[in-house]
């Protein structure tokens, strides 16, 4: 996935100088999974300062890029803040792009970050304004922003966020099974046919655990998307070439996304 638009480009690139960007797609850390079940975390967060933080928790969704989102209102005695998780599929580089894009949607002329040395696996605190009324940080195949509402700084409320994840994660196995697979109908088909993809492996009752689509952002012209039939995804080729179509899975108690791919030939 490729987050390179013209958009805001001399913005991003200024920044990613800034924090040197090629040592940190160098430094690559350990894939790992973070193995936490949001709601129930979220609920009640204690940070060092002894602060108790309750959580009202949002649906959780996801996007058309795959993406998996959940929104947090975090309210404690000091104030309330808002945590906003985004779960990432993709490798440690296109994790990393995914934040600088997001970083780089700025009306300032310069992104408002850098990075605090000594937290895995990015840790971004204000660069330009007093305080911390906001932290943003990667971790694992997480992205969590966090922003105060109507309370002064949500430092330690970050932090106390970043250690619950580091203490429940683990280091991916290289042979990590994979949670479901995509199959078509057909893999050759001709312009104006229409190709039919189930998307199987999940739990038994996989729609009251799981949410899954087909990341419509990332489909091109070359086909185009029809309807939903259950687990049964149906799309129209419109141009001829080897078209690789994309799906996503997010577990909704952990936020845990996966991609997979299915490639047809239109003739």
């Amino acid at each position: 996935m490729s987050f390179e638009t013209d958009f805001n480009r001399d913005t991003r690139e200024a920044f990613k100088k800034s924090i040197d960007y090629p040592s940190l797609v160098a430094r690559r850390p350990p894939e790992k999974i973070v193995l936490l079940d949001w709601q129930k975390t979220l609920e009640t967060l204690r940070d060092a300062q002894g602060n108790e933080w309750s959580g009202k928790v949002d649906e959780p969704s996801l996007g058309l890029l795959g993406e998996g989102s959940l929104r947090v209102q975090m309210q404690s005695q000091k104030g309330a803040a808002i945590v906003d998780i985004t779960s990432l599929a993709g490798d440690w580089q296109e994790r990393l792009d995914y934040v600088m894009w997001q970083e780089s949607l700025t009306h300032r002329t310069e992104v408002n970050a850098k990075v605090l040395p000594g937290m895995d696996d990015l840790y971004l605190i204000p660069k330009l304004t007093p305080g911390t009324r906001f932290t943003n940080f990667l971790y694992g195949n997480f992205f969590i922003e966090v922003k105060a509402w109507d309370v002064d700084d949500i430092d330690s409320l970050a932090k106390a966020l970043h250690q619950v994840m580091k203490d429940n994660s683990r280091v991916l196995d290289k042979e990590h099974k994979k949670c479901f697979k995509v199959t078509a109908d057909k893999t050759t088909l001709m312009v104006g046919e229409v190709v039919s993809i189930s998307l199987e492996g999940l739990v038994k009752n996989w729609d009251s655990e799981w949410i899954a689509n087909q990341s419509r952002q990332l489909l091109n012209d070359d086909m185009e998307y029809l309807e939903r039939r259950g687990n049964v995804f149906l799309l129209k080729a419109r141009k001829k070439g080897k078209i690789k179509i994309p799906f996503a899975a997010m577990n909704k108690q952990t936020l845990y996304v996966e991609h997979q791919e299915v490639e047809v030939e239109v003739k």
